[in-house]
């Protein structure tokens, strides 16, 4: 059912292309919200867009150095799976033109995985918006579990998205594979 689904949306390069886009804007989102001030920095002291792409790979190579590739791991299997997520959310407000349901799930992921994203030290900027600015750093794991929680509702969310299209009669997934 959602080897169907996924291979019904993804044959058309234009989902595709529309997946990579927004997994990079996702990740690039985690990093630039978590290091804004840096970013800004950097920009008013050089005013050249080169500089956004070496604070990126300094702010990458820092979250390898200080907490190792499991976050950026985490952080780049979130903006994959919400970009397929949000494509595929897409596709079935194309096809069926309504949703059934709305899919929260696909946006409370995203949202509820961003507070734990990179380094403990980058997503304390973030957490201080709800009102943790040092509570990751009780947590076992440094704020990987609440990452974890996000990418698993986005996982069950892009399960839900493509059981819908399976289900869907407008959205023409083969009937001979349905039993």
């Amino acid at each position: 059912m959602m080897k169907e689904s996924i291979f019904l949306v993804f044959t058309k390069p234009s989902y595709i292309f529309l997946s990579v886009l927004i997994s990079f804007m996702i990740f690039f989102a985690f990093i630039f919200l978590t290091n804004y001030p840096l970013y800004l920095n950097a920009w008013q002291i050089t005013q050249s867009f080169p500089i956004i792409y070496q604070v990126t790979q300094s702010v990458i190579d820092n979250i390898l150095y200080s907490s190792g590739p499991l976050p950026l791991v985490l952080m780049i299997g979130i903006a994959i799976v919400a970009g397929i997520n949000i494509s595929m959310m897409i596709f079935k407000f194309r096809s069926a033109r309504l949703f059934d349901k709305p899919n929260v799930g696909g946006l409370a992921g995203i949202i509820g995985s961003s507070f734990g994203v990179g380094c403990t030290a980058c997503s304390v900027s973030l957490l201080s918006i709800i009102g943790v600015a040092g509570g990751l750093s009780v947590l076992p794991f440094k704020g990987l579990e609440i990452t974890s929680i996000g990418l698993s509702v986005l996982l069950f969310s892009t399960y839900s998205i493509s059981k819908s299209i399976y289900n869907c009669g407008a959205c023409k997934v083969s009937t001979k594979s349905k039993k």
